[in-house]
């Protein structure tokens, strides 16, 4: 396992200038992080994009990485006749993950805070031509982390978590029961959630 923690690293936003694609062959003239990123991230069996929930989507650092794997794809347009979404085809055929989940902690309760992040995640996928492995949604995050009066579906969460990651490994993807259990609740009622809020 590989982990790339992107608060350590120098990865500025893509400035849409195409110079990847017109001269630059794949490369990035920013001369930042990105560059030994993208190595890795070709290098990769799969990918797993961790975030916190922030105002309902990814962080800007895991986005600002997210639109800097534009060098991976090809200026080649692909029009797949199953889905009416046009995507570019991969500049590095073979090279690359070819399947991705997605962990998303939020502190909210509701299940309709991860819509907008789960459709772009979706759709980040069908991009890169990768296949959408698994999406591990967690609400109420901030629970997980109390001592006292922690609910008992934590424990149960957490074995969700690491389960996960075998399936990843042995099947190639997360079961929807694994999903299920990963976003448990936490708090039996919206007094409980309060209470802990």
């Amino acid at each position: 396992v590989d982990v790339a923690r992107l608060s350590e690293h120098d990865v500025r936003p893509c400035r849409g200038c195409f110079a990847c694609w017109v001269d630059g062959g794949g490369l990035c003239p920013q001369g930042d992080d990105m560059a030994g990123l993208l190595a890795r991230y070709l290098e990769a069996d799969a990918l797993v994009l961790a975030t916190p929930v922030y105002f309902y989507s990814f962080s800007a650092l895991l986005k600002a990485f997210v639109e800097r794997l534009f060098p991976v794809l090809s200026p080649l347009i692909d029009l797949p006749e199953e889905r009416p979404l046009e995507r570019n085809t991969p500049r590095f055929p073979g090279r690359g993950p070819a399947r991705a989940v997605l962990i998303a902690a939020a502190a909210h309760r509701s299940r309709p805070l991860f819509d907008g992040l789960a459709a772009t995640f979706d759709a980040i996928c069908h991009g890169l031509s990768i296949e959408r492995a698994g999406m591990l949604l967690r609400p109420e995050s901030f629970v997980l982390d109390f001592e006292e009066g922690k609910p008992v579906a934590c424990g149960k969460v957490r074995a969700a978590f690491a389960a996960a990651g075998r399936e990843l490994v042995a099947e190639g993807r997360v079961s929807p029961g694994t999903e299920a259990g990963a976003a448990l609740p936490l708090t039996r009622d919206l007094d409980m959630f309060r209470g802990h809020a």
